[in-house]
């Protein structure tokens, strides 16, 4: 710890803006419930229900920042339910404040409509995305396009359209520490772009999936240009805690 050596009052925005000499600041107390390292383990097929949630059962995550530190925030519950959005469909919650909507195909999990609170908006897909191959393979590359169009929440009119693509590969094995224990873990990413007119989206999401758990870790990073100028370049990450009511598994020395 420190020895605090005077006292000193700093305005409260200028502690967070600039290091100033005279003001102590505080060592991080946040415990690191993340942490990733190389594996050497065989890469292994992820299967659909490894990466998509679609259990009533509810997950509980908690947010972390990019250190892999429990950010002082809510713990997200999440639970799948039966949503008629886009016919019969599962309505998934995400970690990051985002809803899908997801449906079965001969291919796997499909996508057929995403909603942004935040945004007041959902997006709808034609044909649905496929977001989660029914097996997914090392060295594989799954490729899906649509049409999408974006609807406000507001009044349901339409605030803009035009087309995307959904990507999803494997690329890696990793060796997870999180509260549910230390894994070995297979890393996919999913990469989402979209043109909306003058308008530019890109979402990458990486996932740790773990076979006959699901997956255990995610982070996540978009970003929105408007005629080339960036209007939103945003991340997040999140760790999967274990049921209510019971203890957090050891982490890895």
């Amino acid at each position: 710890m420190m020895k605090r050596t005077g006292m000193v009052r700093c305005h409260a925005f200028a502690a967070a803006a600039f290091a100033c000499a005279g003001c102590e600041v505080a060592p991080p107390t946040r415990p690191v419930v993340f942490t990733l390292r190389p594996s050497h383990a065989a890469l292994t097929a992820v299967a659909a229900t490894d990466l998509v949630a679609v259990s009533p059962a509810a997950t509980r995550w908690q947010l972390i920042d990019e250190e892999g530190r429990a950010i002082d925030a809510p713990v997200v519950a999440i639970a799948a339910e039966p949503s008629t959005t886009c016919g019969s469909s599962t309505r998934v919650g995400e970690p990051s404040g985002d809803i899908q909507f997801l449906a079965s195909s001969d291919d796997g999990s499909v996508l057929c409509a995403a909603e942004s609170p935040g945004d007041d908006a959902i997006s709808h897909f034609s044909p649905a995305l496929l977001v989660a191959p029914r097996q997914l393979s090392p060295g594989e590359a799954v490729m899906s396009r649509s049409s999408m169009r974006v609807d406000s929440t507001l009044d349901d009119g339409e605030r803009d359209h035009g087309s995307c693509e959904q990507s999803v590969r494997i690329i890696g094995m990793s060796r997870l520490s999180t509260p549910l224990g230390v894994h070995e873990a297979t890393e996919v990413e999913s990469l989402f772009t979209a043109t909306l007119g003058l308008t530019r989206v890109r979402h990458e999401s990486h996932l740790w999936s773990v076979p006959g758990v699901g997956v255990i870790a995610q982070r996540w990073r978009e970003r929105i240009t408007v005629m080339g100028v960036p209007v939103r370049n945003r991340g997040g990450g999140a760790v999967r805690l274990p049921p209510a009511g019971t203890r957090a598994a050891a982490s890895a020395p």
